[in-house]
């Protein structure tokens, strides 16, 4: 995505919103169940992934992510206010 003076276009902020409102619901099950992950081995295909997925998987981790899920989504809708005031 290209920086421009206007913001995006409604797929764009739609799209926000969506990845946004799923990092807040990872989140949300982080601080849920903060010990899900305890007993799982990564291994396979993408085991870099998922050991980065274990580590951060915890409180504090489940904290950050659903405060950046909330930043996002509450970005996209300064963008649709600040559209509908034009």
């Amino acid at each position: 995505m290209s920086y421009s003076e206007k913001p995006g276009n409604f797929k764009d902020i739609l799209n926000r919103f969506v990845v946004g409102t799923i990092l807040g619901a990872a989140g949300v099950l982080m601080l849920i169940f903060p010990g899900l992950l305890d007993d799982i081995v990564a291994q396979g295909r993408r085991g870099m992934m998922k050991q980065i997925l274990i580590y951060i998987w915890s409180t504090p981790g489940g904290i950050i992510i659903a405060l950046l899920g909330l930043l996002i989504v509450g970005h996209a809708v300064a963008i649709l206010m600040s559209k509908n005031k034009d």
